[in-house]
């Protein structure tokens, strides 16, 4: 799986946040994910942290797991279709001073 370039967008850690949000509503843990679905332990670590961008077929198995609706699944599916555009602050890295770049 792919590192971002540079640190998470927005819309990335926006995503970790809500899949790991999802995970604890289901009650699981990492461990029970990666028995019940595959998805390795350390890939769903980088992606709850923002470090790796999610595949949609790994997506899809996440929320096949999570029981997510399917109109909330969407909205999720549109966010990491953002996530893979750089934020607009991103264009004046230059002139932020290195204090504020994260």
């Amino acid at each position: 799986m792919p590192r971002p370039a540079g640190p998470p967008t927005v819309r990335l850690r926006r995503l970790a946040t809500e899949l790991k949000n999802l995970r604890a509503e289901a009650q699981l843990t990492r461990e029970q994910v990666q028995e019940q679905s595959g998805v390795n332990q350390g890939t769903l670590w980088r992606i709850e942290k923002g470090q790796a961008k999610p595949h949609t077929g790994t997506l899809e198995t996440l929320f096949d797991l999570y029981d997510v609706p399917q109109p909330r699944r969407a909205e999720l599916l549109e966010m990491i279709r953002g996530a893979r555009q750089p934020g607009w602050l991103r264009q004046f890295k230059d002139v932020i001073p290195q204090d504020y770049a994260a």
